[in-house]
């Protein structure tokens, strides 16, 4: 009898879409659900107030969510 080797399969990435207010679009890879949730956790503090920015993740069960910016402006010195 021979023994049938099934071949590994290569652990998916998450593509996460961040989508800004003017249309623009840019993927994101991330290896799991945490790391995405991580990411979406920590984004808001480092956008700038005023901005808002849509992120996707279909694979995660993430669509549409909405994180608006809460950097403050750095003053420039003068």
């Amino acid at each position: 009898m021979t023994a049938h080797i099934i071949p590994r399969k290569k652990k998916q990435m998450i593509p996460v879409t961040l989508t800004t207010t003017n249309g623009e679009t840019k993927t994101i890879p991330f290896y799991n659900k945490q790391a995405v949730e991580n990411f979406i956790g920590f984004f808001p503090a480092k956008l700038p107030k005023g901005y808002a920015v849509c992120i996707d993740a279909p694979l995660v069960a993430i669509h549409s969510v909405w994180v608006l910016g809460q950097k403050e402006k750095e003053q420039v010195p003068v």
